[in-house]
């Protein structure tokens, strides 16, 4: 993912409500969302590398990932995506994942991982601070460490903060913005002025690389959970669209 924000413990229905856009180039195979062969995991699949960007398994496991936007660095020797597809297929707790992922965490490029297991939620990064358990509250996270407060990031938790009764309603429109920040406002993160318009969007079209596809995951009690997916073609229009659900 390149973008995410989410409400952690929120709301009285649903304990965990995220918003997501996935950027990414348009010739990298993928599988949109799907329940996985043999798992009971549900995301979508990258085919280049194997692993996903975000998935659940239930109601009270999820994991998402961002990568850390740091143009000219080296390639890790392991996917990152990867990451997420292990921590949802494993059977180590959340604790014993995060420590083996810190004692390799030099093989991977540049991350934040955010894990939920059952009533806790972390964030840890290969980046900066390496481990976060948050509290009740809302979050935001792009290509940086958790909380920078980058223009489409804080836009985002700002309409779920102060919008949460509507999101059901309102998460693509949310999502599909593409208006991009005005200069004063945008990050440098070595890129250039035209990249760094150009990424902050929210919704990020163009042949060669753009937002891939627009998620809402809402995890609820008792085993109740829904999982909505919006894939986007080079044009920036709706592609396909996913509902996977557990009542």
């Amino acid at each position: 993912m390149c973008l995410l924000a989410w409400a952690w413990q929120m709301d009285e229905h649903w304990p965990l409500i995220l918003l997501g856009n996935r950027d990414e180039r348009h010739h990298r195979p993928a599988l949109p969302l799907h329940r996985w062969s043999g798992s009971n995991l549900v995301a979508g699949q990258d085919l280049e590398a194997g692993g996903t960007w975000l998935g659940v398994t239930g109601a009270r496991r999820l994991a998402a990932l961002t990568n850390v936007r740091e143009p000219g660095s080296r390639a890790g020797t392991a996917s990152r995506g990867r990451l997420v597809m292990d921590f949802l297929t494993t059977t180590r707790s959340l604790d014993e994942y995060v420590y083996d992922v810190q004692q390799r965490a030099q093989d991977y490029g540049g991350f934040n991982l955010l894990l939920r297991e059952g009533d806790q939620m972390v964030v840890m990064s290969n980046r900066g601070i390496s481990y976060q358990m948050l509290a009740p509250g809302f979050y935001m996270l792009s290509n940086a460490a958790l909380d920078t407060p980058w223009p489409k990031s804080l836009r985002l938790k700002n309409l779920l903060c102060n919008n949460m009764t509507h999101v059901e309603a309102e998460w693509l429109t949310w999502l599909s913005d593409t208006a991009q920040a005005p200069d004063a406002l945008l990050p440098d993160t070595g890129v250039g002025l035209v990249w760094e318009r150009f990424l902050s969007a929210s919704l990020i079209v163009s042949p060669a690389y753009g937002t891939r596809c627009s998620s809402l995951v809402r995890q609820g009690h008792d085993n109740h959970w829904e999982f909505r997916e919006q894939t986007w073609a080079e044009d920036g229009k709706p592609q396909g669209a996913c509902r996977i659900e557990k009542e």
